[in-house]
Formats: structure tokens, sequence, C-alpha cells
């Protein structure tokens, strides 16, 4: 599981990626992303996102961009990627089950 570590007060970028470097990953070649969202759940399972994430984008055409800000310190976060295709797709990253980890260090 990957970790994003962060502290209370930072506010910092943060890139999901749909294509890898060697051309491999969920998108065809000409594919590119539509859509983003990046949805965050604090540990009860209720949906933080508009009070932690901001300025969510699609990047090159095939990065999601968006800024964590906030949060509580000591809390871990869950974090989403979800976007639609040029092809109709929707993919979430992760992929495989489970979640991005925001961890909000003091």
């Amino acid at each position: 599981m990957k970790t994003i570590p962060k502290a209370e007060w930072e506010e910092i970028f943060h890139y999901f990626q749909f294509r890898r470097a060697d051309g491999k990953g969920w998108l065809n070649d000409s594919e590119t992303l539509s859509t983003a969202e990046v949805l965050v759940y604090d540990a009860s399972g209720s949906d933080v996102s508009s009070a932690l994430v901001s300025e969510v984008a699609v990047y090159s055409d095939t990065y999601v961009i968006c800024k964590f800000k906030g949060g509580t310190a000591g809390q871990i976060y869950n974090v989403l990627a979800r976007v639609t295709t040029s092809n109709g797709q929707k993919l979430q990253y992760p992929q495989e089950s489970g979640f991005v980890v925001l961890e909000v260090k003091a």
C-alpha cells in the first residue's frame, strides 16, 4: 500500500499516474483521461474530500493531479483517484482493492 506523508499544515500536490513510463498500464496507446475526481475517507469511512483535497485536474492526458491540505495530525486517511477516459472506460487508482493512504503527521 502506498503512503503519502504530509504535515498537518502542509499543502502538497500529488500525481496519480494512469500510464507508466514504459507505456504499460490501464490506458490504450491513444487513450487519454477525460475527467477525474479524488476521494478521501477518514477512519470511520466518512467522505472528507471537500476538506482535504482541492485543485483536482487531468494533467498531461495520463495523470491526475490534486492538492492535499489540512487533516488532523496522527490521522490516516484513505484515498482513491477515479477517472473516465476518452474511450469511456471508468478506472480507479489503486486498481486492486484497497486505498492509497494519506498520513498526516504532527
